[in-house]
C-alpha cells in the first residue's frame, strides 16, 4: 500500500490484463507484507529512515527509479509528497479480510489510486492503526468490522 514498487507492479498487472486480456476473468490474491512492523503510531520521517537504514542522504535518489518506472507505465508517482511512513497493520488486515468477500483486489486498487492522488501527507488516514469508513467501503466491510 505504501511501497512504490507494489504500486507500480499492481498498476502494470492491471494494465496488461485490461489491454491484452480484456475477456479473461482473473482472481488476484494480495499477500501484504509489513515493511515497517515497528513503526510508531506517529510515523517515521522518511528522509531520516532512508539515512539510518540505507545511508541515503537525498530522498530524491531513492525516489528516482520507482518514479521513472511509474512514468514509463503511464502512472504519475511523486514520492516527495510522502514525508512520513506509518505502520500499516490495520490496512493490511483489511485487505486480507476483503479476500473472503471477493473484494480484495478492488480494495487494493482503490487504495492505490487514493494514495497516489491524494496528498501523501494525509495518506496516514488510510494506513494508520485505525481504519476509517472510507477505506472499509470498497471492501464491503462495515467500518466496525474493519477495526478489529
Amino acid at each position: 500500500m505504501g511501497c512504490p514498487w507494489c504500486i507500480v507492479g499492481q498498476h502494470r498487472l492491471d494494465k496488461v490484463l485490461a489491454e491484452r486480456f480484456p475477456e479473461l476473468v482473473v482472481e488476484i490474491h494480495h499477500h501484504p507484507v509489513l515493511l515497517l512492523p515497528d513503526a510508531p503510531a506517529d510515523g517515521l520521517y522518511i528522509p531520516d529512515l532512508l539515512r539510518i537504514r540505507y545511508g541515503i542522504t537525498d530522498p530524491k535518489v531513492a525516489s528516482a527509479r520507482p518514479e521513472a518506472e511509474a512514468r514509463a507505465s503511464g502512472l504519475l508517482l511523486d514520492l516527495g509528497r510522502q514525508p512520513m511512513a506509518y505502520a500499516t497493520q490495520a490496512a493490511h488486515a483489511l485487505i486480507l479480510a476483503a479476500r473472503e468477500r471477493g473484494t480484495q483486489h478492488r480494495l487494493a486498487v482503490w487504495t492505490r489510486s487514493n494514495v497516489i492522488h491524494m496528498e501523501f501527507s494525509t495518506s496516514h488516514i488510510m494506513l494508520h492503526a485505525r481504519v476509517n469508513p472510507e477505506l472499509a467501503a470498497p471492501s464491503r466491510l462495515r467500518s466496525d468490522s474493519a477495526v478489529a
